[in-house]
């Protein structure tokens, strides 16, 4: 990056802030539980896509298909139902 010209100059902090920058905009995922939620309590059911469990709607957690960092996006196609992380990551 240092080496490609540009008017006005990037810096290497300015380069490094926008590549670990946090979307603003990120909401959170509060609704998107609910419902979830709702459809466990209806009936249906899910499994884990990485361990397989049956989640039940007291204790489970949303995924992102494509993470976070590559696609800011909490939409409900892009969440998956799993198992909750009982150890720090």
């Amino acid at each position: 990056m240092e080496k490609v010209r540009q008017e006005p100059a990037v810096g290497r902090g300015q380069v490094f802030a926008l590549l670990t920058a946090v979307p603003e905009g990120r909401i959170s995922l509060t609704w998107e539980r609910h419902q979830v939620r709702l459809l466990m309590l209806e009936g249906q059911t899910f499994r884990c896509p990485w361990t397989g469990q049956t989640l039940t709607p007291q204790r489970f957690d949303l995924d992102h298909l494509i993470p976070v960092s590559a696609l800011p996006i909490n939409e409900l196609w892009n969440l998956l139902p799993a198992t909750r992380h009982t150890t720090p990551m």
